[in-house]
C-alpha cells in the first residue's frame, strides 16, 4: 500500500507525539488532555439558531466549558435532521453545514483546523445520505478536515440499514453502501459505525479489514449493560478492538442505563470499565454527543463536568495511563493517520 501523508495527518501525529504536555488554550493546572470524537455544535448553530460565537451561552458548547474540560481536540458532527419521517438531504445542504461548522472555528480564536495550539477542530458527516451518489467527492470532503463518515442516522437510506429504524432493512450495506464504505478508505478517512445496524456493522468490518482500516464508533456504549439496539454487543467490541480501532462513550441517559431516570457519571464510568474489559485499554475513548439534544447524564451537561467523570472512573479503578488513553491518547492514535491518500497494493 502507498501512501501520501496529508500535512494536517503529520499535524495531527505531531499532537499525538507530544500528548504527554497539557494541551494548549486551557487553564493552568490542567494535568490531562481530552478529545471529543462526537458534538453536534454545528447542529445547533446552523438550524436551531445558536450563535457561532462560544464565549455567549447557548447550547452545551461554549469557550468556557471547553477550557473547564481541558479539551485538545473536538470532532464536530455535520448532523442534517430527518425529523419522524425520512427526508431527502441535497449536496448543497451538506455543504451549507460544512461552512457553518467552518464558521464557527473562524469565529473562535480556541479553536483551529491546525492542530498545535487551542482546540483544534475536524469534522464528521452524521449520515451521509447527501453524498450517496457521489463517493468521487469524498476526496474533496477530507481536504476540508470531514474525516469521519458515518453512513445513517435514525432510517435506512440509500447506503445502509440503520440501527434506530423500526422498518425492515435490507441485512446491511446496499451496493452502492459498498462502494461508499471503499471511496472513504481509500480517501484516507474512517468510516463512523454509530447508528449502524448489526448487518452494516458486519459488512463494514469486511471491508475494513480489507484495507487494514480501524473500526470507529464515535458515541456508543455497551449493550451488555444497557440493551438498546443504539450500543454495541461485546462481538462487536471484539471486533473493533481486533481491527485496532475505538469506541467513544456517549452521555445519553438511554444509551447508559435501561429505565427512563437520568444516567449518572458513575454509569457512564461503568460503561467504561465494561468496555476495557472486554477490549483493553487501548480502545476506549470519549464521544459525548453533547448537543446532540440529548438526556445529559447528571453532572455531563458539558465539559465542564470531565472532572466528575474523571473521578468516577477512579472509582471504577481506572488511572494513570489508561485513564490518560481514555481521555485523549486512543482517540489521537487513531485520527492521527487521517487525511493521508491510501491506494490499494
Amino acid at each position: 500500500m502507498r501512501r501520501a501523508t496529508s500535512a494536517f495527518g503529520i499535524a495531527l501525529a505531531l499532537v499525538a507525539a507530544g500528548c504527554a504536555k497539557p494541551p494548549a488554550g486551557v487553564p493552568e493546572g490542567c494535568a490531562y488532555g481530552v478529545v471529543d470524537l462526537h458534538v453536534d455544535l454545528p447542529f445547533q448553530v446552523h438550524y436551531r439558531g445558536r450563535s457561532p460565537d462560544l464565549s455567549q451561552p447557548g447550547s452545551d458548547v461554549t469557550t468556557a466549558s471547553l477550557r473547564a474540560g481541558c479539551v485538545q481536540l473536538v470532532v464536530l458532527s455535520l448532523f442534517l435532521p430527518t425529523g419522524l419521517r425520512p427526508r431527502p438531504h441535497s449536496l448543497d445542504e451538506l455543504l451549507a453545514v460544512l461552512a457553518t461548522g467552518e464558521a464557527i472555528v473562524a469565529a473562535n480564536p480556541l479553536l483551529t483546523l491546525s492542530p498545535g495550539s487551542g482546540v483544534s477542530v475536524v469534522f464528521s458527516l452524521e449520515g451521509s445520505q447527501a453524498v450517496a451518489a457521489r463517493p468521487d467527492l469524498i476526496p474533496s470532503l477530507v481536504q476540508r478536515r470531514v474525516l469521519l463518515f458515518g453512513l445513517v442516522h435514525a432510517h435506512h437510506n440509500d447506503l445502509a440499514d440503520s440501527s434506530s429504524d423500526p422498518h425492515p432493512g435490507r441485512g446491511g450495506l446496499t451496493p452502492a453502501g459498498e462502494r461508499f464504505v471503499d471511496a472513504v478508505y481509500r480517501a484516507g478517512a474512517l468510516v463512523d459505525l454509530s447508528h449502524a445496524s448489526d448487518e452494516a456493522f458486519e459488512d463494514v468490518a469486511r471491508i475494513a479489514h480489507q484495507w487494514g482500516r480501524p473500526l470507529v464508533a464515535t458515541h456508543s456504549n455497551a449493550r451488555a449493560i444497557t440493551p438498546h439496539r443504539r450500543n454495541l454487543t461485546d462481538a462487536q467490541l471484539r471486533t473493533i478492538a481486533s481491527s485496532g480501532g475505538i469506541v467513544g462513550l456517549a452521555f445519553h441517559s438511554p444509551f447508559l442505563r435501561h429505565d427512563r431516570k437520568q444516567a449518572t457519571a458513575n454509569q457512564v464510568a461503568g460503561h467504561a470499565r465494561h468496555l476495557m474489559e472486554v477490549m483493553g485499554p487501548s480502545h476506549v475513548a470519549i464521544g459525548s454527543d453533547l448537543d446532540g439534544l440529548i438526556h445529559h447524564a447528571a453532572g455531563l451537561e458539558s465539559h465542564q463536568g470531565i472532572a466528575a467523570l474523571i473521578s468516577a472512573l477512579h472509582r471504577q479503578g481506572i488511572d494513570g495511563e489508561p485513564l490518560h488513553a481514555l481521555l485523549r491518547d486512543n482517540a489521537l492514535r487513531v485520527l492521527a493517520p487521517l487525511g493521508r491518500r491510501s491506494r490499494r497494493r
